[in-house]
């Protein structure tokens, strides 16, 4: 008499199709929302104004000091 096979599980007929992660869609959101802040200088001021009343502290570099770009350092030093 030859050996039985066991019997696989029993798998329900109306599967669900896999969740579908919502990371990428918030993560493009948010880089779209940062952008458009950035873009604004409005919307930069409220947003600083607004992390200063949550409690954050807030280092603000004069104009003046700011440099356009960064010195590229030479190769023969």
């Amino acid at each position: 008499m030859p050996a039985k096979r066991p019997r696989r599980a029993a798998t329900p007929r109306g599967r669900k199709p896999p969740r579908r992660s919502a990371a990428r869609p918030v993560q493009a959101a948010a880089a779209r929302a940062v952008e458009k802040v950035l873009r604004s200088e409005e919307a930069f001021a409220l947003m600083i104004r607004k992390l200063e009343a949550a409690g954050w502290n807030i280092q603000r570099t004069p104009p003046a000091e700011i440099d356009p770009e960064p010195p590229v350092p030479s190769r023969h030093a």
